[in-house]
């Protein structure tokens, strides 16, 4: 399973132009994290001495990209500055959270909130952000990262398409499927199967064990049941806010 809940650009931009946010999104085993991405015409490279300022959390880029949101696959990853250790959904499936996103022209930042802690700002829909910063997980500071690293801060997000969606397979969650003790027992490269990048090979699709896993067309495998279980999102809700002036005074 590779399920994400992001951004994407609305209007005519050939991705990742007018760039992609990664609110959560993990693969298999592998924990969630945030990420953005962008094309060279709205590039950001971010100053990893702000991301990571004295006194402060420290949040590494767990895409290995020296923080450049630059994204071009398979080479360039796009910039994941994360607090460490990653949180998975089975800690969600246990302590249930709020996931929030602040996006300025400045800078984006991420929060993780168990439900349990939820701050009455948020809960009477009168956000106070600046408050919030013992759940901070994610930090983009893009301006204070610099004209010659940030060119653009204002424009390297466009108006945001918002999505959830769960995928199957592909150039994430097929291409590291034997690195999943979980997947490997539901079927694995044991079973005769082989872990396909769909972005070297596009034509050995037949060949993949996530492939074969998911459509399962003898049933053998027990797809349908494992989806039935895993395969879902549990939402209370979803709110949009903006800034206004006077919730500034």
């Amino acid at each position: 399973l590779w399920p994400a809940f992001w951004t994407f650009a609305a209007g005519d931009f050939h991705w990742p132009a007018g760039g992609e946010f990664d609110i959560m999104e993990w693969a298999n085993d592998v924990a969630s994290q945030t990420s953005l991405h962008t094309a060279e015409s709205n590039r950001c490279e971010l100053d990893g001495g702000q991301v990571n300022q004295l006194g402060c959390t420290v949040m590494p880029d767990t895409n290995g990209a020296n923080y450049n949101c630059l994204t071009a696959y398979p080479e360039h990853l796009g910039c994941a500055p994360n607090k460490l250790p990653l949180q998975s959904p089975a800690d969600w499936n246990l302590r249930p959270v709020a996931f929030a996103l602040e996006w300025t022209e400045d800078y984006i930042k991420v929060w993780i909130i168990p439900d349990e802690a939820l701050p009455e700002d948020l809960v009477s829909d009168r956000p106070r952000p600046g408050q919030w910063d013992e759940w901070l997980v994610s930090y983009y500071p893009l301006r204070r990262s610099g004209t010659e690293k940030c060119p653009q801060p204002g424009n390297v997000l466009v108006a945001q398409h918002l999505m959830l969606n769960i995928g199957l397979c592909g150039d994430w969650a097929g291409k590291i499927w034997a690195m999943s003790s979980t997947c490997n027992t539901l079927h694995g490269p044991a079973s005769g199967c082989r872990v396909v990048d769909p972005l070297i090979e596009e034509n050995a699709a037949a060949d993949d064990c996530c492939t074969q896993f998911v459509w399962d067309g003898d049933q053998a495998y027990g797809a349908d049941d494992y989806f039935n279980r895993n395969g879902y999102f549990n939402i209370s809700w979803i709110k949009v806010f903006q800034r206004r002036q006077a919730w500034l005074r």
